[in-house]
C-alpha cells in the first residue's frame, strides 16, 4: 500500500506511465470509497490479504456483506444476474442482490494477483476465486506446486548476474543450539566491521528461527541468552504472531538498532530486508518448502549491487539439531534438486559429506552451496 501510493515509487511509476496517470489505490478495508466513476474512468487497485476474502461462512463479513452505499454500482444490473450473492431469505430485501464488495469485484471480473501462491491451492481458495470471478490470476512464489502453469521462472543465477542476491550460502551446522546462536553472532559482528569500509550503510542483521513452545529454545530463553551474551535488549526484536515488535520499524535507517531478530513462522513468507545476512535455525527442518522460503530471508542483496567485499556477497545460516547431520544432509539434498550444486569447504574435512562415519564430531562443520 505504501509503495503504490507513493508518486515517487517505482511501483507506483510503472502504473502511472501505463495508464497516464489515471490510477487509485484502494485498501480493502476502505471499498466503500470506490466510487462508480473511479472503476469507469481509472485503473483501480486493491489490496488485501487473502484471508480476507477465503472464509468458508460469508455471513459477517464485510466483503460479502450488503453495503448500501455500494448501491450506485449496481443501479443498472439486472436483479437476476448469475454468480452474483443474493441477500438471504430472513433478511430484508431477501432475495435480491447484495450490494457487496464480492459482488461488485465478480461483475467487473478483475485481474487477480496472488503473492506466496503455494498457499492459495485449497478448494476454500479455489471457491472464494470462484466467488470473485477474475478474468486472469497471475501468481507468484518461490516455490510453485507440482504441476503449476508456469508462465515465467528465474534462476538463481540470472538474479546474481542482475546483482540482487547474495551466492553462496555458507553453511555451519553447530552441535548445539547455544553454539549455533554463537557462531551467528560471531559472524555478524564479522560483517559489521566489513561494512563499516564499503561504500553505503549497511547493516547486517541476524535472523533467529527460535524453536516452539514447549520446546527448549523458545523465543523467551532465545532472548534471555542472547542478553546474557552481553546484547543490549534494544538491538532485538521479536516478530512472532503475538509479538510484532517489527511493525513500524525501519530497518534500514541508521538510528535503528535492531541487529537480531527472534521469529518461528512468522517471517517465512513475504518479508525481505537486504541488510539480513545471516540465518540461523534452532528448530528441526523438515519441509523442504520451509527450507527454501527461510533461507530466502538472508538472499536479498543491499542496494541490488555487489559489495566490493565479497564476503558482503554471500549469505550465511547456522543449524543446530539434536540429528544436525541428517539436517544438513537433507538441506544439501533438497538445494541439489532445486538445481544447485554442492562443495565442501575442504576434501580433508570430517563433514557428513565426506565422513558418514564420524557425524558424531562435535566440531562445527562447513559447506558452501554453488549455483551449477
Amino acid at each position: 500500500m505504501e509503495a503504490l501510493k507513493n508518486p515517487r515509487h517505482a511501483y507506483r511509476q510503472v502504473l502511472d506511465d501505463a495508464f497516464t496517470g489515471r490510477v487509485r489505490i484502494f485498501d480493502i478495508g476502505d471499498f466503500q470509497q470506490i466510487t462508480p466513476h473511479d472503476i469507469k474512468g481509472n485503473c483501480c487497485v486493491i489490496v488485501g490479504t487473502i484471508q480476507t476474502l477465503r472464509v468458508e461462512n460469508t455471513e459477517g463479513r464485510k466483503v460479502y456483506s450488503h453495503n448500501e452505499n455500494l448501491e450506485p454500482h449496481f443501479s443498472a444490473v439486472p436483479k437476476k444476474s448469475p454468480g452474483l450473492e443474493l441477500i438471504e431469505d430472513d433478511k430484508v430485501g431477501a432475495g435480491t442482490i447484495k450490494f457487496s464488495l464480492a459482488n461488485l469485484l465478480h461483475l467487473h471480473r478483475p485481474l487477480m494477483i496472488v503473492d506466496e501462491a503455494h498457499k492459495a491451492v485449497t478448494g476454500l481458495s479455489q471457491t472464494m476465486q470462484q466467488r470473485v470471478n477474475p478474468s486472469a490470476i497471475i501468481e507468484f512464489t518461490a516455490t510453485p506446486q507440482r504441476q503449476s502453469n508456469l508462465l515465467h521462472s528465474v534462476t538463481a543465477q540470472e538474479l546474481k548476474d542482475a546483482e540482487m542476491i547474495k551466492l553462496p550460502v555458507m553453511l555451519a551446522e553447530h552441535p548445539t543450539w547455544q553454539q549455533a546462536v554463537d557462531g551467528a553472532i560471531s559472524k555478524r559482528q564479522e560483517l559489521a566491521d566489513i561494512a563499516t569500509r564499503d561504500t553505503k550503510y549497511i547493516r547486517p542483521i541476524v535472523l533467529f528461527q527460535a524453536q516452539d513452545r514447549g520446546q527448549v529454545a523458545t523465543v523467551d530463553v532465545l532472548k534471555d541468552y542472547l542478553i546474557e551474551q552481553g546484547i543490549a535488549e534494544k538491538r532485538i526484536a521479536i516478530a512472532t504472531g503475538d509479538q510484532r515488535e517489527l511493525d513500524d520499524v525501519n530497518l534500514f535507517d541508521p538510528a535503528c538498532d535492531v541487529d537480531f531478530i527472534i521469529t518461528v513462522e512468522a517471517l517465512k513468507e513475504g518479508w525481505d530486508c537486504s541488510f539480513a545476512y545471516v540465518f540461523c535455525s534452532l528448530a528441526n527442518i523438515h519441509s523442504s518448502t520451509d527450507v527454501e522460503q527461510l533461507l530466502g530471508r538472508v538472499l536479498r542483496m543491499p542496494y541490488a549491487t555487489r559489495r566490493s567485499d565479497e564476503r558482503l556477497n554471500r549469505a550465511y545460516a547456522h543449524l543446530a539439531s539434536p540429528r544436525f547431520s541428517e539436517a544438513a544432509m537433507a538441506l544439501k539434498d533438497r538445494m541439489v534438486a532445486m538445481g544447485w550444486g554442492w562443495r565442501c569447504c575442504s576434501q580433508q574435512c570430517t563433514c557428513p559429506i565426506h565422513d558418514t562415519g564420524n557425524a558424531a564430531k562435535k566440531d562445527e562443520r562447513v559447506f558452501l552451496l554453488i549455483r551449477n
